[in-house]
């Protein structure tokens, strides 16, 4: 799996439900630490990997945390599977499709919060 460069959203820029920080605080677990965590929790086998430090409101988002810093650790490249309805007809044989999958790490304390595709 290729790790592709760390990233920290500034200005206007998002990353799924993380959105821009200003100043980096103290206190912060590392980049690297982030993506041991998501390793941990919600393992993926992907082509790319990218970890990404971000801000959000944890209340309005109904993550159980009191932190406003977040890493996204974004996997690229993963087999997801449809759920629910029918499959989705595909040229390859595989009952998936390759795309995405968010693991989010709270920054302050390394605690997984939540993993997905949506």
């Amino acid at each position: 799996m290729r790790r592709l460069s760390n990233r920290i959203l500034q200005g206007s820029e998002h990353a799924g439900a993380l959105g821009p920080i200003g100043a980096i605080p103290n206190g912060l677990i590392s980049f690297d630490d982030a993506l041991v965590r998501a390793w941990a929790e919600d393992p993926q086998a992907a082509t790319s990997v990218q970890v990404t430090l971000g801000s959000a409101d944890p209340a309005a988002l109904h993550w159980e945390s009191s932190s406003r810093y977040f890493y996204v650790i974004t996997w690229s490249g993963v087999c997801l599977i449809s759920i629910g309805g029918g499959r989705i007809h595909l040229a390859t044989p595989e009952p998936c499709f390759m795309g995405d999958w968010g693991t989010v790490i709270d920054a302050s304390n390394g605690a997984f919060i939540v993993g997905g595709n949506g």
